[in-house]
């Protein structure tokens, strides 16, 4: 077995109303917000996790079930095709002693149930039986039981499979099940459904650092250039590209990738059992004419010979008419299928079928099959007009590869296919060139939006050798956005450095479309030099005009990590347009990036710079002062700041400028419930760690308030830490900080920083339950002070006034309102 990599993978709910395979697969794809972790799941009773083949659900399933097992807890793995058969030895983790013992207690257990081999589910009912005596094993303790399925999404029936759950598996007791007698009096549905989302791009780097690439970054760019996300996002075919990638060090051109992907899944086998491996050549013919007939027909699933079918899937040994049956089924037990369900099987990737599909069809035009006929099926002309058919235009991106005929055709017709998939770097220059010019042509005339296709294939169309062309049609097409939006692309995709300075005047000109200047200032700011970032930067702080959040965006997310860089972001803030919620742009996450990317010198140069023009706007108003959403957000990126210096235990995050943001946020969440989330930070819980700075910002939240009593109009002391403990501060004391709190009433000079020390010290001991031996530290503590003694005694003996009272009651209703208003806000 592999080493597992720990990558707390993520999970997104499933909705009731993603009741067929296609819409839970796109949500799957799609819907990576509102994740949520292990730790969420671990809490459920009742969930269903669908995931595809090869995306790790069998290895989360057994590791998390290790984790539960090694630290006390009842936990279990089991695999659903054995739980009929041979229940107690069907325990890959825990095991017969361990359940028993479980059924005879009240402790809680965890069962990962997995399907990963359903070659042996036979049928829908077979799963049922498995699920149904599962659930007459547990039934003495099914309330304590925490039960995870694995399923792959179109295999889950969402409405068929949901009532099996909910009536085997109930969450509600047994005699209440019996008792109910009508829909109302049921429960809602028990399952809760989950997915199991891809790798992302930081998972992907884990992995591959935990797999011993040593030029991670390198690779990363490669599966980005070739447009390998949907790979990669499985750990099973991720496994392939690192081990294609450390052979050669190279993945070579996509189409290379895919074809080695191919030839290694071909000599795989997930049956159970050893097999010998079909001739690979054999193999290949027989996967394309599958291949084929699955994308003629649009029916994914293919029928395994000699099982029990449950849907009306392609049958396979019809396909193969001149396989042996054992053959046919050998070909679609190997790893360039899912592992078979109900009798049947489909391909693992898309890009794979499509592909092999395009090879099936070459390849009978180079037997000297029926051309015509074969392009028939590619081409339709109703009416005398000529169109592709749309169900074979996916598999045409890549049959232009191999025949010249099709590729003149395809492009006189719709030239964007050779940018919708497929590898059009393996296409001749002279065929880049004229597919460019009519690509062009048809966002002249309205026929294809310059935004379309796909971002790597457009990086594969426009290579080095086409920079001086496209560089001609920037300056033959500079008034028409439309166009120049799409050549921006190919300069950006293919990194045509030499058309950069062309691309700068659009991005300064205000009257420009708004998604011309974003692409085009993404090119430049992502493969200019830094004189020409500094021309665009320069020419549109020089504008004087207010400027797009989105335009500033894209300036920030690839800008240079400088004090030159930082003088102009802060120029821009002030012309900058005013947030609109109902249209948001990636600003946010743009000068978080900015932020986390640069040196602690850096750093301190922005706080510093923020805490200029804040000083004047927010961070010396008095309180009847209005804060705008602007000033709000610029708080957060100082916040930011102060975050990465206190990462790095830079000094500079125990200066003034740092302690006067930090207690002027506290004060404005708390008095004006203002949130300062628009860059995320997790200071409340870095902060602490830190303790010479937890402690420089209490204490200078305490002189910041005894300044702000004084000059009230009526002044008042400051001997206690009371008006500062409901607020949202950054700083925290708990038991362990007991006794550095305590050495504060001695250390203080002043009288009252003693007082209030000892109040702090004393909060510890009574959240602490007033331990014997913390109370004796206390009396030593203040020991030979009249009035520290005094003041301990009427802590320990408090006499609260009515007007103390209710002013602690409305402090905590307060309180209370915040939070709940801060939790409904997210």
């Amino acid at each position: 077995m592999s080493k597992y990599i720990e990558l707390n993978r993520n999970f997104s709910d499933v909705s009731k109303d993603k009741d067929d395979s296609q819409n839970i697969e796109h949500h799957i794809k799609f819907n990576a917000e509102t994740s949520k972790s292990w730790d969420w799941l671990f809490i459920e009773y009742r969930c269903i996790v669908l995931a595809e083949a090869g995306a790790g659900k069998t290895i989360e399933f057994r590791q998390k079930a290790t984790l539960l097992e090694s630290s006390g807890d009842y936990a279990f793995f089991i695999r659903i095709e054995n739980i009929d058969r041979y229940f107690y030895e069907s325990f890959e983790v825990g095991d017969e002693k361990a359940f028993d013992s479980w059924l005879d207690s009240d402790e809680e257990a965890w069962f990962f149930l997995d399907s990963v081999d359903e070659a042996l589910l036979t049928s829908p009912r077979a799963f049922e039986r498995a699920i149904r005596y599962f659930a007459k094993a547990i039934k003495k303790g099914q309330l304590r039981a925490h039960v995870y399925i694995s399923s792959r999404p179109y295999s889950w029936r969402a409405k068929t499979d949901q009532e099996l759950m909910d009536e085997v598996l109930p969450l509600k007791g047994s005699d209440y099940q019996e008792s109910a007698t009508s829909k109302e009096t049921k429960s809602n549905d028990t399952f809760k459904v989950y997915s199991l989302l891809p790798l992302g791009k930081k998972r992907i780097t884990t992995y591959c650092q935990e797999k011993g690439v040593e030029d991670t970054h390198q690779l990363l760019n490669e599966i980005e250039r070739l447009d390998l996300w949907s790979l990669a996002e499985r750990p099973f075919d991720l496994d392939t590209i690192i081990d294609k990638w450390k052979d050669d060090e190279s993945l070579d051109g996509r189409l290379e990738l895919i074809q080695h992907n191919i030839d290694l899944r071909l000599k795989e086998s997930h049956s159970a059992g050893s097999r010998t491996a079909l001739n690979t050549d054999l193999a290949r013919s027989g996967a394309q004419r599958l291949a084929a007939a699955v994308v003629l027909t649009g029916n994914a699933e293919i029928n395994v010979p000699d099982s029990e079918h449950n849907k009306k899937g392609i049958d396979a040994d019809t396909i193969l008419y001149d396989w042996d049956r054992g053959n046919v089924k050998k070909l679609l037990e190997s790893g360039l299928f899912n592992d078979i369900l109900y009798g049947a099987v489909r391909f693992r990737h898309r890009d794979i079928r499509e592909l092999l599909a395009a090879e099936f069809f070459s390849s009978l035009m180079k037997d000297n099959y029926n051309r015509l006929q074969i392009e028939s099926y590619f081409f339709r002309d109703p009416f005398d007009v000529n169109i592709i058919t749309p169900l074979l235009r996916p598999v045409l991106s890549w049959l232009i590869l191999f025949d010249d005929n099709i590729c003149a055709k395809t492009l006189n017709i719709t030239p964007e296919i050779i940018i919708e998939g497929g590898d059009p770097s393996k296409l001749p220059l002279h065929t880049r060139q004229k597919a460019i010019l009519k690509l062009i042509d048809s966002i002249d005339k309205d026929r294809y939006k310059a935004y379309i296709g796909s971002d790597t294939a457009i990086a594969n169309l426009a290579q080095p050798a086409l920079e001086s062309d496209v560089l001609e049609l920037i300056s033959g097409y500079k008034h028409n956005d439309n166009i120049i939006l799409f050549l921006s692309r190919l300069v950006l995709q293919g990194a045509l450095s030499n058309c950069v300075s062309a691309l700068i005047p659009v991005i300064i000109d205000n009257n420009r479309d708004k998604y011309t200047r974003r692409i085009a200032a993404n090119a430049v700011m992502s493969i200019g030099t830094q004189e020409q970032k500094n021309t665009v930067w320069q020419g549109i702080n020089d504008s004087n005009e207010e400027i797009p959040r989105w335009l500033l965006s894209e300036l920030v997310v690839e800008a240079e990590t400088n004090t030159s860089t930082v003088d102009f972001i802060i120029h821009g803030v002030v012309n900058l347009a005013e947030s609109n919620e109902f249209a948001p742009t990636a600003l946010s996450g743009a000068v978080s990036g900015f932020i986390e990317r640069a040196n602690s010198d850096v750093t301190t140069y922005l706080l510093n710079k923020l805490h200029s023009y804040l000083s004047i706007r927010i961070l010396n108003e008095t309180e009847s002062d209005e804060v705008s959403k602007q000033d709000a957000w610029l708080m957060s990126v100082a916040l930011k700041c102060i975050e990465r210096l206190t990462l790095a235990r830079n000094q500079y995050a125990l200066s003034n400028t740092s302690l006067s943001v930090l207690t002027r946020a506290a004060e404005l969440k708390f008095y004006r419930e203002i949130r300062f989330d628009a860059c995320e930070t997790n200071l409340h819980h870095i902060l602490p760690q830190w303790t010479e700075l937890n402690d420089a910002l209490y204490w200078y939240s305490v002189e910041n308030e005894r300044i702000r009593l004084s000059s009230a109009d009526q002044p008042r002391p400051l001997n206690s830490d009371f008006l500062l403990f409901y607020r949202d501060n950054y700083w925290r004391f708990e038991k362990s900080d007991f006794l550095r709190v305590l050495a504060y009433i001695g250390s203080r000079t002043l009288d009252s920083d003693k007082l209030v020390a000892l109040g702090n010290a004393h909060r510890i001991y009574d959240q602490s339950d007033c331990p014997t031996d913390m109370l004796d530290d206390l009396r030593k503590a203040v020991s030979g002070s009249d009035v520290l003694e005094d003041k301990l005694e009427r802590l320990l003996n408090p006499e609260i006034s009515e007007a103390m009272k209710k002013y602690e009651e409305e402090s905590k209703i307060r309180c209370e309102q915040a939070e709940k208003r801060r939790v409904g806000k997210k």
